[in-house]
């Protein structure tokens, strides 16, 4: 009998906890320029702090502390969006925190709506028309578009203009691929992902030709053609395209939204589905899959989620079971991995249900002291994301992934289990155990076959043993709770202890470099620069000395 996967959606209480975690993120500094991973990092232990501090009753505060990890990471993602769109890191702030505490507005699922939320700053009017402009357009309002655009057209039209001829600004803008992070960044990504040297990519960069450029983003560029057809009468498509002639407005604007999640972009077009515009649903999943934002992708991926039938999702999961499992594994979807378990585990085909298990161990134990001298084994399943080769992109609530792993241990084979025990557990163990009379004991006494028994039919011991801060504490607590009987003194007395070892691997542990996502000024094609330019002079209402300031 076919099963409809529908995702679930929080109940009332637990959806009021989501919006007051959102809320106390907004109250610290998340407007600063610095990585997303930075800001998280500087501000969690904060907000869990303030949580505990709130005068609410104290039966409130577990629910609202268990969503301030994944609140929070969407929210700083969701501006991160927002700002490299909307400013450079030397402009203007335009968004307060006051502002979005007034005007942030949430799906039901708990996510952001990208679009209200900008719809609603909109009608607030607290913005400068020129900012607004840009925030109805990267989130697709057509309406306040229109509304805008005769109080901005003159400083839009006459911005590319500018842009467009000066290139030294462009080159300006290049020196800072030069700096020592920028270029180990080029080194990385240009011999991991393209196997060219990265001086040549930079020498390339300085010495490419001046060509007409603007810093505005892609949405911008596409509302203000899509503006001028209309003052022209025209169709759009007779607009040359800024990425030069081959170009198609519409496919671009799509294949854009996907590089950087911008989930707004596929409410409206999706909206235009029945005036000529193409848009396939199940084809958008695979160019998610292949996008490295994979931190801005969850909200795409729900919105086309619920849009597909039965035959469409079954499909998917058997063509791309690991990318499906990943979202289903992000919160707010891991609330339907929760409650519909046994339904998408029997949607994973079986040759990956292995790697769902260690997926799974890998999100809640990676930065785990005790695993990480064996975090080299995850590369083997390929569970970290494609930006960075120890991180896992993605919003997670611990939760919820514990909750899966405690169901998913009781319906999966022993076989599921193995590449858990054979690379993580029992060598963690081993390691930890510290000296040779507690790995002779540990091999021959049977402790280690207890162990096996109690793990296997138990996913939650699991969970506890990773729980505490050394493997010493957590080894008593689960032969004192869980097999009290099957061992004796002697069986507690070559418990390792290693204390010490963690202090070191804490101290040694390499920091994983953090990028600042750069706004550069984007090339345009000239045939682009000269339309605007010919419409910019052939309109009276454009004051055409502005061009030469």
């Amino acid at each position: 009998m076919k099963t409809m996967v529908y995702p679930s959606l929080p109940s009332l209480l637990n959806l009021c906890g989501t919006r007051i975690a959102y809320l106390m993120w907004t109250r610290h500094g998340l407007f600063k320029w610095c990585s997303k991973e930075d800001l998280f990092e500087n501000y969690v232990d904060i907000v869990l702090d303030d949580v505990q501090s709130l005068p609410v009753p104290e039966t409130m505060k577990p629910l609202i502390l268990k969503y301030v990890k994944p609140a929070g990471k969407h929210l700083i993602s969701f501006l991160d969006l927002w700002f490299s769109k909307t400013q450079s890191h030397n402009s203007q702030k335009w968004l307060t925190e006051e502002m979005l505490i007034e005007c942030l507005i949430l799906n039901a699922d708990g996510l952001i709506n990208y679009r209200k939320t900008a719809k609603e700053l909109l009608s607030s009017r607290m913005l400068h028309n020129v900012f607004a402009f840009r925030l109805a357009c990267i989130n697709f309002l057509e309406k306040e578009v229109l509304k805008l655009w005769p109080f901005v057209k003159k400083y839009y039209l006459n911005k590319i203009m500018l842009e467009s001829e000066k290139s030294d600004a462009y080159l300006d803008q290049l020196s800072i691929w030069k700096s020592i992070e920028l270029a180990q960044r080029a080194k990385r990504h240009c011999i991991e992902d393209f196997n060219i040297p990265y001086f040549e990519i930079l020498g390339t960069l300085v010495h490419s030709p001046l060509l007409p450029c603007t810093a505005e983003c892609d949405e911008v560029l596409f509302w203000i053609s899509y503006l001028v057809s209309k003052e022209n009468a025209i169709n759009m498509k007779e607009i040359p395209h800024f990425k030069g002639k081959s170009a198609d407005w519409y496919k671009y604007s799509l294949q854009s939204a996907v590089v950087s999640g911008n989930a707004a972009c596929f409410d409206y077009f999706y909206s235009l589905r029945n005036t000529g515009i193409e848009y396939n649903c199940v084809k958008m999943f695979e160019q998610f899959f292949s996008s490295k934002k994979e931190d801005r992708q969850q909200p795409c991926f729900v919105f086309h989620f619920v849009l597909l039938n039965y035959e469409e999702k079954a499909e998917l999961f058997r063509k791309f079971p690991r990318e499906m499992v990943s979202h289903f594994l992000q919160w707010p979807l891991s609330l339907t991995f929760v409650e519909k378990t046994e339904e998408l585990w029997n949607l994973i085909p079986d040759e990956h249900k292995n790697w769902v298990i260690v997926k799974i161990f890998a999100i809640l134990f990676h930065k785990n002291t005790m695993v990480l001298p064996f975090r080299y084994n995850f590369h083997e399943y390929r569970v970290f994301g494609l930006r960075h080769p120890y991180t896992i992109a993605g919003i997670h609530s611990v939760d919820h992934l514990e909750n899966i792993w405690v169901d998913l241990w009781k319906i999966s084979l022993d076989s599921y289990k193995s590449p858990v025990f054979d690379y993580f557990i029992f060598p963690s163990i081993m390691k930890f155990g510290g000296n040779e009379e507690f790995l002779t004991y540990f091999l021959t006494s049977g402790l280690k076959e207890k162990l096996i028994h109690l793990f296997l039919t138990n996913g939650e011991a699991i969970l506890e043993l990773y729980a505490g801060t050394n493997m010493e504490d957590s080894l008593q607590s689960l032969i004192a709770k869980y097999i009290p009987e099957g061992f004796g003194d002697g069986d507690r007395r070559y418990i390792p202890v290693r204390l010490d070892y963690i202090a070191e691997i804490g101290a040694t542990l390499p920091q994983e470099p953090r990028y600042i996502p750069l706004n550069l000024p984007k090339h345009v094609h000239e045939n682009f620069v000269n339309y605007i330019k010919a419409f910019l002079f052939s309109s009276d209402t454009i004051d055409k000395s502005l061009f030469y300031y």
